[in-house]
């Protein structure tokens, strides 16, 4: 999220002509919060917080679900055509991280690269096996020791690769260390035109505020809601 902060209030944020974004400027009103029964999720009218309730038959089907929410939240999805499709991963150590993750991921897209999205695949949302775990808990021990000889060998550090290169079993423990649940997809979309494309709310952030996903008897249920 530090990279969706800099691109709101970095150096151009200074210039005198507003840059335009794919989202409105004010939330909608609570008279706007409700969801269609075709569609698989439904906007929660709170007081002082603006989410959804995603809904699916498998996991899949219920992080799509929430990915269309956000983007309905941000703009009319009937004016966005599917011209370019984008692969879109993340990773994470819980269920409800691997959504805050997933989510964060098209906001980022959004916000940084002025995409707007109208549908999603989700192909896979997996834990990882029992020896996969295994080979995570491997590596990150792998790290911890090469830590403590770095430090050992601090007379060396010259002439040895850096801790966060690309080979150092550091930098892979760092980024998947932790991991045990991941999500592989394709979103739909384009760039943002405003000349085609209605805005709605600026979402700034998901939030962990609320946030689950838990197994009803008739498939998942996500919550989530929203930094507007």
């Amino acid at each position: 999220m530090a990279a969706r902060q800099k691109s709101r209030h970095g150096k151009g944020s200074s210039q005198k002509k507003k840059r335009v974004l794919p989202y409105g400027d004010k939330p909608r009103t609570s008279s706007k919060l409700t969801g269609s029964a075709k569609k698989p999720f439904k906007f929660l009218d709170h007081p002082a917080d603006v989410g959804f309730v995603a809904h699916g038959k498998t996991l899949p089907e219920t992080f799509a679900a929430a990915a269309q929410a956000l983007c309905d939240f941000g703009w009319e999805l009937k004016n966005v055509q599917p011209r370019q499709q984008m692969e879109i991963r993340a990773r994470a150590a819980t269920l409800e991280d691997l959504l805050y993750s997933w989510l964060s991921e098209i906001l980022f897209l959004t916000d940084a690269e002025q995409w707007v999205f109208r549908r999603f695949q989700v192909h896979e949302v997996r834990e990882q096996s029992e020896k996969e775990k295994e080979g995570t808990e491997r590596l990150t021990a792998e790290a911890q020791s090469a830590r403590r000889k770095s430090s050992d060998e601090s007379a060396a550090a010259d002439s040895s690769p850096p801790l966060n290169s690309a080979s150092s079993p550091v930098a892979h423990a760092t980024g998947e260390g932790l991991t045990a649940w991941e999500i592989r997809a394709t979103a739909q979309g384009e760039k943002f035109n405003p000349a085609r494309h209605r805005s709605r709310t600026y979402i700034k952030a998901a939030t962990y505020h609320q946030l689950s996903i838990k197994k009803t008897p008739r498939g998942w249920q996500a919550t989530v809601f929203l930094d507007v």
